[in-house]
């Protein structure tokens, strides 16, 4: 790490936390505005093939240096990128061609849910409060997939796209439990491995997409999607991420990654010119109980 970034980080760790955000918020309008010019498994292998290149390339001597254990480790590495990585994007990707990428972002609220789910499958200790913002951003997901009628709910009519969106949640949701597995490695280490996964995971969807006649119209703004999905979501949220997490602790770091489905939601306002309804008001002061609640409950010392 330079001494710039050093400084950086300590001096400004909000800053570097609230890019990181912003940045995974931008990956839904990223994923809408690629429609018709770049088909969504195509986009999710040009995302990791480019990451993969690119942090070779930079973190190469890290790489090196952490190689016993990459190659020691190597599966989960690389199944833990296959979830996280291409899996959440292919079903993220895909439901962007269906819903808008308002939609999808407050849908990803519902990662935090899944995971307490999946903690209690493994039996991890959850706390009532913590239920309690789950219920709260749950609520508020499902007045966004039945735009707010509860006809469509009775009658169990939901956007495909959304439901799509719901797989990535749950799939993203799974990465992250999985990630308490992973052996200690430096983040560019992991972020190599787990992206070459990903690569391999989306090649395949890729071939058949373009196979089926689907193609990728190369122009100005293909170009600019396909190096705003590598370096953004995939190199730069990470880094400053991590930062933030080494200079202000992970507990409360973690807080700022709930804020993901509200950034996007605002960007899809602001860069797609989506129509914001009144039931998605609604439902991101819901998202927004719901994440307050979870991070006191969270801070709380445990009984």
């Amino acid at each position: 790490m330079s001494s710039s970034s050093t400084a950086l980080q300590h001096r400004y760790p909000y800053l570097v936390l609230v890019i990181a955000p912003i940045l995974w918020g931008g990956n839904a309008v990223a994923g809408k505005l690629a429609n018709g010019i770049i088909p969504p498994s195509t986009l999710t292998a040009l995302r990791w093939i480019g990451a993969v290149v690119l942090v070779g390339l930079l973190a190469q001597s890290q790489i090196r240096k952490d190689w016993p254990v990459l190659k020691r480790h190597a599966l989960l590495f690389m199944m833990l990128g296959v979830l996280g990585y291409a899996g959440f994007n292919l079903f993220l990707y895909q439901g962007l061609t269906l819903t808008t990428s308002l939609n999808i972002s407050l849908v990803q609220a519902t990662i935090p849910m899944f995971i307490l789910l999946g903690s209690i499958l493994l039996a991890q200790s959850v706390r009532p409060m913590q239920w309690l913002g789950a219920a709260f951003s749950i609520a508020g997901v499902i007045v966004v997939v039945t735009q707010g009628d509860y006809h469509n709910l009775v009658s169990l009519q939901f956007n495909r796209g959304d439901l799509f969106g719901l797989g990535a949640c749950v799939v993203y949701a799974i990465y992250s439990l999985g990630l308490r597995y992973r052996p200690a490695v430096h983040w560019a280490s992991f972020l190599f491995m787990a992206s070459v996964g990903a690569s391999l995971a989306a090649i395949v969807p890729s071939l058949f997409e373009l196979g089926a006649g689907d193609v990728v119209v190369w122009n100005g703004q293909t170009l600019a999607l396909i190096i705003y999905v590598i370096l953004g979501p995939s190199i730069v949220a990470q880094l400053c991420f991590i930062f933030g997490v080494e200079a202000i602790g992970a507990a409360r770091a973690g807080l700022f990654i709930s804020f993901v489905p509200i950034f996007g939601a605002l960007l899809s306002v602001l860069i797609v010119n989506e129509q914001f309804e009144f039931y998605h008001l609604v439902a991101t002061l819901m998202v927004a109980t719901g994440i307050v609640i979870s991070e006191i409950a969270s801070r709380q010392p445990a009984s």
